[in-house]
């Protein structure tokens, strides 16, 4: 389920991709004021900028402002580097500000209509498929505030291959689609992507094992108990408790209006989808013990029988078919109408589903993987999600004390007898209680792990990775993630309706200054949008290439 990522930050190669203009030779290098007063472009990059302020009609320096969310020391580390950048080539007069989450969310949400003059940091949690790298953030059809295109980018080219891509399930020809996708977004660059996020996890050696660190965001606690990839987690201490941090408080428990990575992370092991997908994005049965795709649009599935829902409710299709239905006209609608046609319920335990339109490529990880189902009393009030997660996955809702923390306890009538995989992950899960403390401050998670207040961290800061790497007593585990970074430029205000002058901002943003100070190389660079973890769609090379062909970065 994709969202924007409130920016969360393990051990992976590291690939610098800036060519000789890198972020070295662009730091200080100003633009020159001449003794006319004109502004003189001294790189490319400024170049490009020049031409699109002579283009628009815009007299430099231009006076806008660069947003972050307070909660975020990355976002506003990366954000004042901008600045300073921008300003330094005397184009610009760029000023900084930040808000707290909530209020930047309303604010990225309303950008667009309002025509504020902003640039965003930003950021997108992903999925397993390219198609939600390309679609959610960019798509003509995702604009805010039903969908994450908060600067409401528009362009037809990118809209018919991306909907071309998603039709599409040869793998080769996909990739060959995505790249001439990515190409188009690169070209007209609607952001300025910076990093690809890294998954990174520490914890206490003494008291936690068998965690692994899963890539996607939102799904940080899956391993505390993932029968369909053979992983569990241990403690050893007498109450089987598991403590663990969570960045700010958990705001939304139904999934139909989840717009943050929290909310995801909160009720991961509360909510299953019909399709389980692993660590590595493969499909495995979850609440269906089978599936065929019958035509293009038309898809069956063979529901587990005996699964309970945590308040005793039968599972069964019709619950199924709400679950979907429930999407339509609310926040996350394009999750399922981007290819919901309806549903056909054959009897209590079979289902099949129709699209409007050939989703082949993406639906198993994302439209039958990534949809929790709920029961069917959601929809007519009989459940009220709003008092917290109501589904059937291996531990149930306890408690939420607003801003303090999030409590859910082991489901013992979940459906696993510890049969239907083929591995040796035990019937009951080892640990009984996972308490999230809401710990907003990358310090005092960091202070919280080393004194023994929390037993696990998925949120340190990138500065603490290292420190935590040194010491006997803790375990590292870090994943590339399904995350980016970027800076999203106003399209509807001069001169950044202009491509030149976005693509001469992206060549200036000193990305290996922000991978080295902020991220502390945690993570990789990035031009383009998928992330490196989908190998088949992306890599350095092509990265490298888009870079210098449209970016001027040589």
């Amino acid at each position: 389920m994709p969202s924007h990522g409130s920016n969360d930050d393990g051990d992976i190669s590291r690939r610098p991709l800036l060519k000789g203009l890198g972020a070295a030779g662009l730091i200080g290098l100003a633009g020159c004021i001449s003794e006319e007063g004109d502004v003189e472009a001294d790189n490319a990059a400024e170049e490009l900028i020049a031409e699109g302020f002579e283009e628009e009609g815009v007299e430099p320096p231009f006076e806008t402002t660069v947003y972050a969310n307070s909660d975020s020391s990355d976002r506003i580390a990366y954000g004042e580097l901008i600045q300073n950048e921008l300003n330094e080539t005397g184009f610009f007069d760029v000023s900084f500000e930040d808000m707290e989450w909530g209020s930047y969310l309303d604010f990225m949400n309303s950008v667009a209509e309002e025509e504020e003059n902003a640039l965003l940091c930003s950021g997108h949690a992903a999925d397993w498929d390219p198609h939600v790298f390309m679609n959610n953030p960019y798509h003509s059809s995702a604009h805010s505030p039903s969908g994450i295109n908060t600067n409401h980018f528009e362009d037809e080219e990118y809209d018919d291959l991306v909907d071309e891509g998603v039709e599409e399930s040869d793998q080769e020809a996909r990739q060959d689609i995505y790249a001439d996708a990515q190409e188009r977004l690169v070209e007209l660059s609607p952001v300025a992507l910076i990093q690809f996020g890294e998954q990174v996890t520490a914890w206490n050696d003494d008291e936690v094992s068998g965690f692994k660190t899963h890539p996607m965001a939102g799904r940080e606690f899956t391993a505390v108990y993932a029968p369909h990839e053979g992983v569990y987690t241990e403690v050893d201490n007498d109450d089987d408790e598991l403590r663990v941090d969570l960045g700010s408080d958990v705001p939304d428990f139904d999934p139909i209006s989840q717009e943050d990575t929290v909310s995801l992370m909160a009720t991961t092991l509360v909510y299953e989808s019909l399709i389980a997908v692993d660590f590595a994005g493969n499909p495995q049965p979850g609440l269906a013990t089978d599936w065929e795709q019958e035509d293009d649009t038309t898809w069956r599935f063979y529901l587990r029988e005996g699964v309970e829902f945590h308040n005793g409710d039968e599972f069964t299709a019709h619950d199924v078919q709400t679950s979907y239905e429930r999407y339509e006209g609310e926040f996350r609608e394009s999750d399922v109408y981007d290819w919901y046609e309806g549903s056909e319920i054959v009897n209590d335990h079979e289902i099949v589903i129709e699209h409007h339109r050939d989703y082949s490529g993406p639906f198993e990880a994302t439209g039958a993987g990534d949809v929790p189902i709920v029961p069917e009393g959601a929809e007519d009030g009989d459940v009220d999600l709003s008092d917290g997660p109501v589904g059937t996955g291996p531990y149930q809702f306890d408690e939420h004390q607003e801003d303090d923390r999030f409590v859910i306890e082991r489901y013992d009538d979940h459906w696993y007898s510890g049969d239907e995989y083929d591995n040796d992950v035990p019937e009951t899960p080892p640990v009984e209680t996972v308490v999230m403390e809401v710990i907003p401050e990358g310090s005092s998670r960091h202070q919280a792990l080393e004194v023994g207040d929390i037993d696990l961290s998925q949120g340190l800061p990138a500065e603490s990775v290292a420190e935590f790497e040194d010491d006997d007593d803790f375990d590292i585990d870090g994943a590339l993630g399904l995350t980016n970074e970027y800076l999203t430029f106003p399209l509807w205000q001069e001169p950044f309706n202009n491509p030149k002058v976005r693509r001469g901002i992206s060549g200036l943003i000193p990305r290996e200054t922000i991978m080295d100070n902020v991220f502390h190389d945690v993570g990789e660079l990035a031009y383009t949008p998928i992330s490196p973890i989908l190998e088949d769609f992306t890599g350095t090379d092509y990265q490298d290439d888009l870079a210098e062909e449209y970016l001027e970065v040589q």
